[in-house]
């Protein structure tokens, strides 16, 4: 035989794929998604444990002291972790929420190395 036969290929039955075909133009069941979403983490008493601290930046210790959420750059969108947060004060958090890169930038630090800190902070906090 000098010509092998070709294999049809199985049709897929549409009603078993995992998104499906949406029943209207533009919509899209998405439970059905394999997109897997990250929890975050909370911890509510860590960030009440703020109250009283000193701000990381200036350093003023008053009553307006707030759980900064450090994000990775200007592209996060969504507030991370709890336990990627440091003490700020209303002001500081202010300038802090325009552009973090360069206000970290200005106290000498990168995001990196201010993720890092807050994490060791966190974590001598749970060890008490």
């Amino acid at each position: 035989m000098l010509f092998k036969a070709k294999k049809k290929k199985p049709k897929i039955d549409k009603s078993q794929l995992a998104i499906g075909l949406p029943k209207k133009f533009g919509i899209i069941d998405k439970t059905k998604l394999f997109v897997d979403c990250v929890v975050r983490f909370r911890d509510p008493a860590y960030l009440k444990s703020f109250k009283g601290a000193a701000c990381f930046a200036c350093g003023i210790i008053d009553g307006t002291i707030i759980a900064a959420h450090i994000r990775p750059g200007w592209y996060a969108r969504s507030k991370p972790h709890d336990f990627w947060t440091i003490p700020l004060c209303s002001r500081c958090h202010a300038i802090e929420g325009k552009n973090p890169t360069k206000f970290y930038a200005a106290l000498g630090y990168t995001i990196k190395q201010i993720k890092r800190i807050a994490y060791s902070r966190y974590r001598s906090w749970l060890s008490g």
